[in-house]
């Protein structure tokens, strides 16, 4: 029996923690579309309250899902990207994103990374940043407050009000059959 009750507990306070997040806008995840000029993937910036880590922010990105694409956290590969994050979702508080420093790179801004592994191409830091300040900050911080959404350095072990998630649909060979289909009939 004690073993059920702790059971059941455990799944009230799961659902509780996934009932705590909510996005900032309490709308869908919004499309850079590729008519925009993007990448075709999807932003939300999510709220948590009482604020998250970054371990805490990584664990709910990649528990996420939209129309069947997992989340991670957002990477920012170009300054259009980090304008239309910054532009759509809203210009309060600090987010975390997918940028990070592996350990045993040189400070403070040595070995730069994402966390899909895409190349570390565009910057988009605040004035005097990145500073490794306390000698242990190595996770991209997003300040929405200040102007387009500039970046910091942050240690693991701090919080931020939420975090930007990206999802990159799937194209199946169906859709690019179809697409395939649709560029044909504007070409002739």
């Amino acid at each position: 029996m004690r073993s059920a009750r702790t059971a059941l507990l455990n799944v009230s306070i799961a659902i509780l923690s996934v009932s705590l997040t909510w996005t900032q806008s309490g709308a869908d995840p919004i499309q850079w579309s590729i008519s925009q000029g993007g990448n075709a993937h999807y932003y939300e910036g999510v709220v948590v309250p009482g604020d998250c880590t970054r371990e805490e922010a990584n664990q709910l990105a990649t528990s996420s899902t939209w129309m069947g694409a997992h989340g991670y956290l957002a990477t920012s590969t170009s300054a259009e990207e980090n304008e239309f994050v910054w532009n759509e979702l809203g210009d309060v508080g600090t987010y975390w994103l997918g940028g990070y420093q592996p350990p045993g790179s040189p400070e403070p801004d040595g070995g730069w990374t994402w966390v899909t592994g895409e190349p570390w191409v565009h910057t988009n830091w605040h004035q005097g940043e990145p500073n490794n300040s306390g000698g242990n900050e190595c996770y991209l911080h997003f300040h929405m407050s200040v102007s387009n959404g500039s970046w910091n350095d942050y240690n693991p072990e701090g919080t931020a009000a939420g975090y930007v998630v990206e999802f990159e649909p799937t194209i199946t060979s169906a859709d690019q059959s179809t697409w395939g289909a649709i560029k044909d009939l504007f070409a002739h």
